[in-house]
């Protein structure tokens, strides 16, 4: 419950914000959080940060608020950029800013990246994630998870959706489910594909049974 109370308190602070049309569903940044949560990573990507949804999310949680973590992303929307530096405030200096991943001038490979804007050079990050790595990419995104799954032919991949409707406060309908994602391991774990199994299952019963009462 711990991290859906810091995803409800991180969609709230963005929905009142300008540009709320295109940040994160609250049941995808509770499910980057349970991702970190598994996973422990420390140097994270994040592909299109927007407005900053994920980002102020991640940094801000319990996970990182004392911790070191490598944070690196991807922007070029001059509007993004300058509403970044108001909403991640304190945090801004902890994210290191690249226009798209071919100009990232970085040799690290990332634990987990976070895919939730479009880029030509998707496909450059086969070469920037690390050996067990995590993708998560924000709503349904089909034809980079194509693309990501083609690029790793040793991975899992699952659908992960909620089975609540959007808060009325926030600027998605009230009548649709909370946005999740896709869960992408590459090359997974004992531990990870335990984990895999686990959100396959809970996606399962989502829709068979849970979504269909909650309607």
């Amino acid at each position: 419950m711990k991290n859906r109370a810091q995803a409800i308190a991180s969609y709230k602070y963005f929905s009142k914000k300008e540009g709320n049309q295109h940040i994160a569903g609250q049941y995808a940044l509770e499910k980057i959080l349970d991702i970190i949560e598994i996973n422990q990573p420390s140097k994270i990507l994040e592909v299109g940060l927007g407005i900053g949804s994920i980002s102020y999310t991640i940094l801000n949680s319990s996970y990182y608020k004392n911790e070191d973590l490598i944070y690196h992303g991807t922007e070029a929307n001059e509007f993004c950029l300058n509403a970044l530096k108001s909403n991640l405030g304190t945090h801004y200096d902890r994210v290191s800013i690249s226009s798209d991943l071919h100009s990232m001038n970085s040799e690290i490979l990332y634990d987990l990246i976070i895919i939730d804007g479009s880029d030509e050079s998707i496909t450059e990050i086969k070469g920037k994630i690390s050996p067990h790595g995590v993708i998560f990419i924000e709503g349904h995104r089909g034809a980079q998870t194509e693309t990501m799954k083609e690029v790793f032919p040793n991975h899992k991949h699952t659908l992960c959706i909620s089975d609540f409707k959007n808060s009325k406060d926030g600027p998605f309908s009230s009548d649709s489910w909370s946005g999740g994602g896709q869960l992408i391991y590459v090359n997974p774990t004992t531990k990870q594909l335990i984990h895999f199994l686990k959100e396959r299952f809970n996606t399962s019963f989502k829709y068979r049974v849970s979504r269909r009462i909650k309607r």
